[in-house]
């Protein structure tokens, strides 16, 4: 089975690389545990500042900074994220990623997620057929 993240941390404590003789601070944007325990972290650039030689150094300098500490340091793009559906995913998690409440309705969307992916609407709605609108709309509004 394939390590699956389970947690992060946006903007976690960094910590600090060298380049050029000088030492400097770095935060990451995401710290990732996957369900193995293993840390790793991820940077989010546009591709377009990626293929800058003074960026590919740095970011050189900061992997070589992780892996001394024992971590992974990966680099995304919108390349990767801006691909459908992953793109909607994102933006679907974000707007509730403050949504605090937390019941037994909500466990059955993900545990009917993670035992058909892949999801699908049609899916969902044979699911939640077994729960009535009125059910749903009362849960919503307590």
């Amino acid at each position: 089975m394939l390590p699956q993240v389970k947690s992060f941390i946006a903007q976690p404590i960094g910590f600090t690389y060298s380049i050029h003789g000088k030492t400097n601070p770095y935060t990451p944007d995401f710290k990732i545990i996957n369900n193995n325990q293993k840390v790793a972290f991820i940077e989010v650039k546009p591709h377009s500042k990626t293929l800058h030689p003074e960026f590919v150094q740095k970011f050189q300098a900061k992997k070589e900074a992780a892996c001394q500490l024992g971590f992974e340091l990966s680099l995304v793009t919108e390349l990767q994220i801006r691909k459908y559906p992953v793109l909607n995913n994102f933006k679907l998690l974000h707007r509730y990623a403050g949504f605090q409440s937390h019941c037994e309705l909500y466990d059955s969307v993900y545990d009917l997620v993670k035992t058909h992916s892949p999801f699908s609407c049609m899916k969902f709605v044979l699911y939640m057929k077994s729960v009535s609108v009125l059910e749903l709309l009362a849960h919503w509004f307590r």
